[in-house]
């Protein structure tokens, strides 16, 4: 009988300890996870900037080369 009160107290000082990190880690993890997708959005908008101007780049002198500009 003691060993089953010894173990279901053990049980729930574990679930106790698993909810106390849950409380403190979230908040953390939460930042994290912010802040790499923060980075990953940053990433694709330069991405996409520099390949229209390259697009731009490539188009305009293809254009002035069809036209004998230079």
């Amino acid at each position: 009988m003691l060993e089953k009160q010894t173990s279901s107290f053990l049980g729930y000082d574990n679930i106790n300890q698993q909810l106390y990190m849950l409380d403190f880690v979230t908040p953390i993890l939460r930042k994290n996870v912010q802040t790499a997708l923060n980075r990953g959005e940053s990433y694709h908008q330069l991405r996409v900037r520099f390949l229209r101007q390259f697009w731009q780049l490539r188009f305009r002198s293809e254009d002035d080369h069809s036209s004998g500009i230079v």
